[in-house]
């Protein structure tokens, strides 16, 4: 055998055994083609490729073809259909639902308070979820919940009076809603459009620029200013495939991970300005809640809270949360 052909046959051996130890995680999302979730996780895949040197390869499955949160979660499980999925907190809860109080209403002030107690509690959620079979590669904020209606909510008793979509996945959240008076409606998130345009329900909770991606707000043109809750998601992988991935690129996979994800949320607030304008010229009312009216959402969701801490959110957990949170407040009144 010539040289050349013996160096021919010895890239060709490199290539097929590259190819044979490269891992594939196919990653499962509701996020539509074409929105920020959507281009995030691609840029992640692409940069996942470049630190690995093609070594780890991230496919994504987007726009719910892989099934509902709880599908995919089921697929990430057993791993073979699929190896990870971009979760909302709804989908995260499933896992753990200790995570649910970092979507508590009312509980934060901004963005950067809410930062804050991620970083403190990320190490605790990270080991509850990998109890459960799950590697936490990073969070991030989809926005930030409003009550949209199609007639104007600025009261407790507003929303009483309309038919609410809650996520069909979260059982608990839906009985905390009936138990404090309203009328909750298990609803899918690819079904709340037919169900506003046939009546099923009359109002939601999500962040406005989910309402504009996937056109609810035409058919509610209220929208109240406040702020509910973050509405949190997450990257998880199946922790068998995670730990297949040779130990010197975790580390990094990581960081930029936590670097993509953190950028989308500023890139979303961005295009969230711009959707709420484009909406309002189409119609959209952003009713202001008065401070008499935020005093009586803050004494429904004492009473929600009180369902929830000590049945789905231990008590720990919950005060945990809440220290860490004061502990910003104390710190930035004091600078």
């Amino acid at each position: 055998m010539t040289t050349i052909r013996k160096l021919l046959v010895l890239l060709i051996v490199l290539a097929v055994t590259a190819n044979a130890a490269a891992i594939t995680i196919k990653v499962g999302t509701l996020a539509p083609a074409d929105t920020p979730w959507d281009a995030a996780l691609r840029h992640l895949a692409e940069r996942w490729r470049e630190i690995t040197n093609g070594a780890v390869q991230m496919k994504i499955y987007g726009a719910g073809i892989a099934g509902d949160e709880a599908d995919m979660l089921r697929k990430v499980r057993l791993g073979d259909r699929l190896q990870g999925a971009a979760l909302s907190g709804t989908g995260i809860n499933r896992i753990s639902y200790e995570t649910l109080v970092v979507n508590l209403p009312l509980l934060f002030n901004g963005y950067d308070e809410l930062q804050y107690v991620l970083e403190k509690m990320s190490p605790t959620f990270e080991e509850l979820i990998q109890e459960k079979g799950f590697k936490l590669v990073a969070w991030t904020t989809v926005g930030w919940v409003h009550f949209f209606g199609k007639q104007p909510i600025i009261t407790p008793d507003d929303l009483r009076k309309l038919k609410l979509a809650v996520s069909a996945e979260d059982e608990e959240i839906l009985y905390t809603w009936r138990a404090t008076g309203f009328d909750a409606i298990p609803l899918h998130t690819t079904e709340i459009l037919a169900g506003l345009q046939t009546g099923m329900v009359e109002a939601y909770h999500a962040p406005p620029l989910i309402a504009a991606v996937y056109q609810w707000f035409g058919l509610t043109p209220y929208m109240s200013s406040i702020e509910i809750a973050p509405l949190i998601a997450g990257l998880i992988v199946n922790e068998r495939t995670w730990r297949r991935i040779p130990e010197r690129f975790r580390d990094r996979l990581l960081d930029v991970s936590k670097e993509v994800l953190t950028d989308l949320y500023y890139d979303t607030r961005d295009l969230e300005q711009q959707a709420i304008e484009i909406m309002k010229q189409n119609g959209l009312i952003i009713n202001q809640v008065p401070e008499s009216a935020m005093a009586e959402w803050y004494e429904l969701m004492k009473k929600g809270y009180a369902i929830l801490i000590g049945s789905a959110i231990s008590r720990e957990v919950f005060d945990e949360t809440v220290g860490y949170r004061d502990e910003y407040r104390a710190a930035k009144a004091a600078r």
